[in-house]
């Protein structure tokens, strides 16, 4: 595992701000609590903590890029679709966002600038997404 530049101050920020925030990963539980471990953000600040195993509906467990792993935190925050984003580096991450009808961000990989047609906008790091929606 390799955490993104600025991560911690990515977060605070979003903290700051009051911003809603949830983790969707395609990881098992234990992965999911390394990284939290690993990059020293507390779990409290995320609405939900979605792993590969965590959602079941109607016995069947879903995950990305299945909308409804984004429609579950949607219907939660009772937000418009329009101020929600959907942010990742996968086509899973991205194909989830928009089958939810959400905004979407690609952060920049080596592997991944065949997404970049498809998104909302592409970062290269997280602090570019931050200066976007203008909280930086």
């Amino acid at each position: 595992m390799q955490l993104r530049p600025h991560l911690s101050l990515f977060f605070d920020t979003l903290n700051y701000y009051n911003i809603k925030v949830a983790i969707s990963t395609r990881n098992n539980e234990d992965a999911l609590s390394y990284f939290l471990e690993k990059s020293k953000l507390d779990k409290n600040q995320f609405t939900h903590l979605l792993h590969r195993n965590s959602i079941r509906i109607d016995g069947e467990i879903i995950n990305k890029p299945d909308k409804r792993v984004a429609s579950l935190v949607i219907d939660e925050w009772d937000l418009e679709k329009e101020h929600l984003w959907f942010v990742g580096d996968s086509d899973d991450d991205i194909n989830c966002g928009i089958s939810a009808g959400m905004k979407t961000c690609l952060i920049r990989t080596n592997y991944n600038s065949h997404l970049e047609t498809k998104v909302t906008i592409a970062v290269d790091e997280l602090l570019d997404f931050a200066k976007y929606i203008k909280i930086l």
